[in-house]
């Protein structure tokens, strides 16, 4: 079975190194209740770092970053082509490459808001 992982966002700060739910049982990990919890997709980038929620992707085709969210009970990522807004699956069951083969993580929505401000 799999480690499901998360991370937190403090608010502030501060992002914390991946962690499972049994580390929080174990209290191996600690923080405090005004924070951002994101989980882990399950997936890598092309570099072979894992994407959570919330990161930001850069690609190598001719679309803006994309910026991965948790909606309807799967892991989606946000795209803004020509002016649309709309979202596509991240699924390792989907014949969708796309982020294991193009994209690289470059960050995310909480460290470096700078890098949506112009999509």
């Amino acid at each position: 079975m799999k480690d499901i992982k998360f991370r937190v966002w403090d608010n502030v700060d501060y992002m914390s190194k991946p962690f499972t739910l049994l580390d929080v049982q174990r209290r191996l990990t600690q923080f405090t209740h005004d924070c951002t919890v994101m989980q882990y997709t399950g997936l890598t980038d092309k570099n072979g770092v894992e994407i959570y929620e919330g990161d930001i992707l850069s690609t190598d085709l001719s679309r803006p970053y994309l910026v991965v969210e948790f909606l309807g009970g799967a892991f989606m990522y946000q795209c803004h082509d020509s002016g649309d807004d709309y979202y596509d699956h991240m699924s390792p069951t989907c014949d969708i490459r796309t982020q294991d083969e193009y994209c690289a993580v470059i960050g995310n929505v909480h460290q470096n808001p700078e890098l949506l401000e112009n999509r």
